[in-house]
C-alpha cells in the first residue's frame, strides 16, 4: 500500500490556506524550474504531482518548515530546509540556535517510528507557540483535510453548520466533542 503522505493531495492555494500563507509565497517555493523563476535554479519544494501542481502532505510540512524558518529570521534555502527537516526527524539533542528553532516546528508535528512527519497541527490563533492542538491534518484521515483532533470531523463541515445557524453547543453534542473543540475548528476555518 502506498504511503498517503506522498500522494498529491493539495493545490497550492489549499496549502497556503491551511498554513495561513500568501499563495504567492507558496507558489514561489514550489515553482517549477524555468516557469516563473528566471535563472533562480531549483525550487525549494519539489511538488509530488503536476498538471496542475499538486502538493503532498510531506510538501505541506516542508512549506510549514520554510515559513517557520523565515518567521524566525532565516532566509529560506534548500540546504536550510533539508537541515531543519533532518534535525526534526532525528530530534537532535543539540543546543544550537538552529536546532532550537526547528524544535519549535516539531511541536506542531507528530512523527512515526521512522522519524517522518505523520500529523500536522496547524495554528488556529495565528503563529504562536501556545496554540492548542485541536485541529489536525493527517493524510490518513479524510484525505488529509483539517479535522478536529481525535475525530474524523472536518473543520469545514463545522464551519458550514455554524454559518447555517447551528449553535456551537448543539454541534458539540451532535459530534460528541467539547465546545472548545468546535470553537477552535471555527477559528481555524475563519482564519483561512
Amino acid at each position: 500500500m502506498a504511503d498517503a503522505r506522498h500522494a498529491p493531495l493539495y493545490s497550492i492555494p489549499e496549502c497556503a490556506r491551511y498554513l495561513s500563507l500568501p499563495v504567492s509565497t507558496v507558489r514561489s517555493w514550489v515553482a517549477k524550474p524555468g516557469s516563473d523563476r528566471k535563472g533562480e535554479g531549483k525550487p525549494l519544494v519539489i511538488p509530488s504531482g503536476s498538471d496542475p501542481t499538486a502538493l503532498s502532505f510531506m510538501n505541506l510540512v516542508e512549506v510549514f518548515v520554510l515559513s517557520s524558518l523565515r518567521r524566525n529570521g532565516e532566509t529560506p534555502t534548500k540546504e536550510l530546509l533539508d537541515n531543519a527537516l533532518s534535525t526534526q526527524r532525528h530530534r537532535s539533542a543539540s543546543e544550537t540556535h538552529r536546532s532550537q528553532k526547528s524544535d519549535f516546528c516539531s511541536k506542531r508535528l507528530d512523527y512515526d517510528d521512522s522519524g517522518a512527519a505523520a500529523r500536522f497541527y496547524p495554528f488556529t490563533r495565528g503563529y504562536g507557540r501556545e496554540d492548542p492542538k485541536m485541529v489536525v491534518i493527517d493524510p490518513a484521515v479524510k484525505f488529509g483535510r483539517p479535522v478536529i483532533a481525535g475525530t474524523g470531523v472536518p473543520t469545514k463541515v463545522i464551519a458550514k453548520f455554524v454559518k447555517a445557524g447551528e449553535s456551537m453547543l448543539e454541534l458539540a453534542e451532535d459530534y460528541r466533542v467539547k465546545p472548545t473543540q468546535i470553537e477552535e475548528a471555527i477559528r481555524y476555518e475563519l482564519a483561512g
